[in-house]
């Protein structure tokens, strides 16, 4: 019988664990409110204020620990959680906020 040695020459090889990247969903800017993002977030309808603006990131989502600050036009009232944080589980720590309420007119 014969028998097959292994091969005298051997490579070796370097293996590297890369963590898959935690994202969230984009959150939007409330209708008569702002968005801000900061962590590599930002709300798919624009990261800065009521007229929209830049932020960080390009509308894909938010990284792991990005936290997000919501806010309203004057006479709206938030509705919801102010400031929003990317968890581990790729979930935001809380749902979308909303600005509701119509503006007080004087006549």
């Amino acid at each position: 019988m014969s028998q097959t040695s292994p091969s005298s020459s051997s490579s070796t090889f370097l293996t590297f664990f890369v963590p898959p990247v935690r994202t969230c969903a984009p959150l939007s800017r409330p209708q008569h409110g702002y968005l801000r993002c900061s962590g590599g977030g930002r709300g798919a309808g624009g990261g800065g204020s009521a007229g929209g603006g830049g932020g960080a990131g390009d509308g894909g989502g938010a990284s792991y620990r990005a936290e997000c600050v919501a806010g309203c036009e004057r006479g709206y009232r938030l509705e919801g959680e102010a400031r929003l944080t990317c968890l581990a589980d790729s979930m935001w720590s809380g749902p979308q906020p909303r600005c509701v309420g119509k503006p007080s007119r004087t006549t």
